[in-house]
């Protein structure tokens, strides 16, 4: 059916992403009125979602932005020495907001939009009617008034803890919870009705944020939306206020495409609906006059998309926009999440391979005269500052001698950097294997760096649950074995300010106790798709 009014158009979601009938999945509704994220984990994202847009890789906890909150301190029942329980001192928890990793870790994604007639029936738009389909990406900026940071932080940890609360009353969090590993025997944190539970904590977020709103409004917080655009020279531009829904197109677009069926597929959910789909950008080569990059790490985006009418007359018709996007953050490029999705294999230099071969040098350094430091080989300190002074010099290396000595400054300095300024947190980006791969490993290596080492205590156990997957005796024999621990249990104190309760979990993460035949260790899950949908089954927002 083709509109004969383009103010009767709205661009929502596709089709398959509205609200079920049976009212399953009750975030579908949120989602349902704006357009669609898509999430893939492979460069063939765009074959994919052409053969099949319904399904994509579902969004996880990895893909939800964090912030850093201070573990309160808990120290162990009767330790008059009140230790701490973990290596790091504060904690990850989640703000609500949705992450996006860029291509460098193996994440790519589509948005995707329907286009309808506002009318009974909420009939597809005829894509002859459309001239023109796109979308653009635009930054959200709040402007807090002077004197009132304080309670802004306040307010948003108390929605952030909110947050966090209802994700963990969740019924698939309660069974997550069941499988963790739990080392000395705690009370299970179960949730005894998740039912119940979870509609508290969904009172309780909805209170927190309507706080947030109340106070917004009443101290006068500037919330704007800002446009980038182009400046026409080269790749420089600016974020400037712009309207929601501005009459005519200033900032930097992006085209959408029309999703076509096959013609050998006649459930293609592009046969139920009209739907316009295109790439997110997670970086640009864009900056601003003053040289910031135009994407950030710190500032929160969405997306709009837009659809022009096609008039007989030929020209353009007025623009229509949908509402905008889920509000989005990028991550970091050393974001461990992201880094963790593409792991990465390097193998060392083998000595006696090196000795025995006619290496030659691969990599050649030029060094301009009094852009270089000498240092006399009898260890007398250099004149002039170290700097040579001489003609330029040319010196040809091997990588192999690169990454040796790489590696030797890094083993020297870890240990510097663990002990003298207490960075504990550091063993969790750390942890070797032997050639073996022995559940009983030994794990002296990893504790040298560690002033007094382990101290046994014959009263408290390592308490795992005993889930497929995980064999309680394997793992305690590694942590007994590894740690040189000959006493019935295992030791509490790992120094005078921590115990071992996060070598345990280090452990378990690590693989120590995975069943005979599993991978070792295990750097991801396979990813969880999407479930297809009948359109009978959804209702259109």
């Amino acid at each position: 059916m083709s509109a004969a009014k383009p103010h009767h158009w709205r661009l929502v979601a596709p089709w398959y992403r509205w609200e079920l009938r049976d009212g399953g999945d009750p975030d579908r509704k949120a989602g349902a009125g704006r357009p669609a994220l898509h999430k893939y984990t492979s460069t063939s994202y765009v074959t994919d979602f052409l053969a099949d847009p319904q399904r994509s890789v579902v969004f996880g906890d990895v893909d939800e932005f964090q912030r850093v909150e201070a573990i309160p301190h808990v120290p162990l029942p009767g330790d008059t020495r009140k230790r701490r329980r973990f290596l790091a001192t504060t904690r990850l928890v989640p703000t609500g907001v949705r992450k996006l990793f860029p291509v460098a870790h193996q994440r790519h994604y589509v948005v995707a939009a329907g286009l309808h007639c506002d009318e009974p029936g909420f009939p597809r738009v005829d894509p002859a009617c459309v001239a023109e389909a796109g979308f653009v990406v635009r930054r959200q900026r709040a402007a807090i008034p002077a004197g009132q940071e304080g309670k802004a932080a306040g307010l948003l940890a108390a929605v952030a803890a909110a947050k966090a609360d209802q994700t963990r009353s969740a019924a698939a969090a309660a069974r997550d919870r069941a499988r963790r590993l739990h080392p000395f025997g705690g009370a299970r944190d179960a949730v005894r009705d998740p039912v119940a539970a979870a509609a508290a904590a969904r009172r309780t977020l909805e209170s927190a944020r309507r706080e947030l709103r109340v106070w917004a409004s009443s101290v006068g917080v500037d919330r704007r939306t800002e446009a980038w655009v182009p400046s026409g020279d080269g790749n420089f531009g600016q974020w400037v206020p712009i309207a929601d829904e501005p009459d005519e197109l200033v900032e930097r677009r992006y085209p959408l495409r029309l999703l076509t069926p096959p013609a050998d597929d006649p459930d293609h959910a592009a046969r139920q609906g009209t739907i316009f789909w295109g790439t997110v950008p997670a970086a640009s080569a864009e900056v601003a006059r003053d040289g910031s990059a135009r994407f950030g790490e710190l500032a929160t985006y969405e997306i709009r998309v837009f659809a022009r009418m096609r008039c007989d007359c030929g020209c353009p018709g007025p623009l229509v926009w949908s509402a905008p996007s889920e509000p989005y953050r990028l991550a970091s490029f050393h974001d461990p999440d992201g880094c963790a999705q593409r792991p990465v294999e390097l193998r060392m230099p083998d000595f006696a391979h090196l000795e025995a071969s006619n290496a030659r040098p691969s990599v050649k350094v030029s060094t301009p005269a009094g852009s270089s430091f000498d240092f006399a080989e009898d260890g007398t300190v250099p004149t002039s500052g170290g700097q040579r002074t001489g003609p330029e010099e040319i010196c040809f290396f091997g990588i192999p001698l690169i990454t040796i000595v790489a590696m030797f400054v890094l083993k020297i300095f870890l240990p510097i950097l663990t002990l003298i300024f207490g960075l504990f947190w550091m063993l969790k980006l750390k942890f070797c294997i032997p050639p073996s791969a022995d559940l009983e490993a030994d794990l002296n290596a990893e504790l040298d760096v560690v002033p007094g080492g382990i101290q046994a205590s014959l009263k408290v156990d390592v308490d795992i649950d005993l889930t497929p997957g995980v064999d309680q005796a394997a793992l305690e024999g590694a942590l007994r074995g590894g740690l040189n621990i000959r006493q019935p249990g295992l030791g509490t104190k790992l120094t005078d300010r921590y115990t071992n309760d996060p070598m345990c979990e280090l452990l378990a993460g690590e693989g120590f106790g995975v069943e005979a035949g599993e991978p070792f260790p295990v750097f991801g899950t396979d990813p969880v798709f999407t479930t297809p949908v009948r359109r009978d089954e959804v209702v259109h927002p």
